[in-house]
């Protein structure tokens, strides 16, 4: 019953001209990255985390990096990819996500 108030009073203002209907298609695995994006410098405790990473690939292929909501740990993985993107390491990874 709420519902349709609700989609009758948003038809009416649309009809009233106050608001405005508008579709939008939104493709969300096209990016616009371009060469000039640059990963972020990590601060002292992602460096850290960073580093515990790549020595536990030496003796194991899988890691577990967990912290909060925008503790960085998107940053670290961007670092670890262009690491080994840029040196070329040989070693295979598994990382999992988890956050608190």
């Amino acid at each position: 019953m709420v519902c349709i108030f609700i989609l009758r009073l948003i038809n009416s203002l649309i009809d009233s001209q106050i608001l405005i209907k508008k579709t939008e298609i939104i493709n969300r695995t096209q990016f616009n990255y371009c060469k000039k994006d640059k990963i972020k410098n990590l601060n002292n405790a992602q460096n850290k985390a960073l580093n515990q990473i790549i020595k536990k690939f030496k003796h194991k292929n899988v890691c577990l990096l967990h912290g909060i909501t925008s503790s960085g740990k998107t940053e670290i993985y961007a670092s670890l990819i262009s690491k080994y993107l840029i040196h070329q390491h040989i070693f295979h990874f598994d990382l999992y996500l988890t956050q608190i």
